[in-house]
Order: C-alpha cells, then sequence, then structure tokens
C-alpha cells in the first residue's frame, strides 16, 4: 500500500487541527463513509448491505446528485443513516470565490434538506481539498470538517483484493474509511468489499457505525 496516497500524514494532521480524521478507539465503532452519491444502481444496494449486517453508515451526498435521485437521499435517512454535504458540482474548492463556496455549500444544505427533511451537520470537501475560505463557510454555518483516516482508492483500477488489502489495517476503532457508492466509484465490487469488513469488524467486536457515533463510549 501506497500510505502517502492513502493515509493522510501525521503533519497534515497536525496542521489541519480543525478537521475530524478519525474518533476515538473508545468508541467501539468504525465508521464507513460514502462519497459522491446517491447513485440510483449502487446506494440502494450499498443500503441493503449495509443492512445485512446491521452497520450503519454515512454519505456525503453531492447536491447535484440528491437533485436528481430525491428518492434514494431520503431513502438513506429514513434507513437510520447519516447525511453529509459534500458540495453541490464536487468542483476542486480551492481558491473558489467566497460567493461561490457559500452556494456550492449552501444549495447542497438545501437540496438534501428538501430531499431527505434533515439538513446535515457534516461537510468533506471534494478530493478532501480546501482553503481558509471553505473552512469560514463551513465553520460559519455550524458545520464539521470530516475528512478520514484512510482512503480506500475503489475511484482507481484497483481490484477488490487490493482494496481490501489498503483498508484492512484500518479496520479498527475510531477510523474513518472512504468508498464510492457510484458506477465511477467502487461500483457493484464495493458490496462485497462491505460485506468482508463487517466480517472482520465483527470478528473484532468493532461495531460498523456513523461519524457522529465515533466520539465516547457506545
Amino acid at each position: 500500500m501506497d500510505n502517502l496516497e492513502h493515509v493522510p500524514p501525521a503533519v497534515l494532521k497536525k496542521v489541519l487541527s480543525g478537521c475530524l480524521w478519525e474518533g476515538e478507539p473508545e468508541s467501539g465503532v468504525l465508521s464507513l463513509t460514502f462519497d459522491d452519491g446517491p447513485d440510483p444502481q449502487i446506494t440502494p444496494a450499498v443500503l441493503d448491505v449495509l443492512d445485512e449486517i446491521n452497520a450503519r453508515g454515512t454519505f456525503f451526498l453531492t447536491g447535484e446528485n440528491v437533485r436528481k435521485h430525491p428518492d434514494i437521499a431520503r431513502m438513506i435517512a429514513e434507513r437510520g443513516h447519516v447525511t453529509g454535504n459534500h458540495s453541490m458540482t464536487h468542483r476542486k474548492m480551492m481558491m473558489m470565490k467566497s460567493a461561490d463556496v457559500i452556494s456550492e455549500i449552501d444549495d447542497t444544505q438545501k437540496a438534501i434538506a428538501d430531499a431527505a427533511g434533515i439538513e446535515p451537520a457534516l461537510f468533506r470537501p471534494p478530493y478532501g481539498i480546501f482553503d481558509f475560505t471553505v473552512s469560514g463557510a463551513v465553520k460559519d454555518r455550524g458545520l464539521s470538517m470530516v475528512l478520514w483516516t484512510v482512503l480506500s482508492g475503489d475511484y482507481s483500477d484497483d481490484s477488490a483484493d487490493t482494496i481490501m488489502e489498503t483498508v484492512r489495517p484500518f479496520i479498527r476503532p475510531g477510523a474513518i474509511q472512504v468508498f464510492h457508492d457510484t458506477t465511477a466509484g467502487g461500483n457493484m465490487a464495493l458490496i462485497e468489499i462491505i460485506r468482508q469488513i463487517g466480517t472482520i469488524a465483527g470478528d473484532k467486536n468493532i461495531r460498523l457505525g456513523t461519524v457522529n457515533e465515533l466520539t465516547g463510549s457506545h
């Protein structure tokens, strides 16, 4: 595994200490997060396998996809999962004009609230890239910036076995793993990956829960 590609360096975590990179081991929870959806083919299958293994996930949705598939965004919330804001158009937000940053965040908040009936409290910037304008807008809105412990690499041409090799060391309490519930991301191979993670986590007595459950004892 190329740690620099998949795992943020410790120095970066220190510099960006205001972001949530990982939860508390005492939580007993591993958080699987899913970016870029909702996707009409992949997201429902992900929801089904999460139900199968008695897990809850955190879905960082793009506003444009929520507007295309509001029923699936609503399904995510109704089935007990957490929705997060992943911007409207998934553009890199570094050096973006303040008005455009605000539009990307606020329009997505409204799209998710209209579709799912709840306004997100979490934000993940596209590609994990942001600047002070973005972080300021996130803070002003009372949102929490969520990054990750490990990127799965499911957006690449890596095989399911390679992706499992990447995330396996991070099947541990407090970790935040990133997947993509889209055809361009994990696609249907994601289903068996989630199932395998669930089996390993169960053997370690680790619960698969949402980002909101990563602090404190549950």
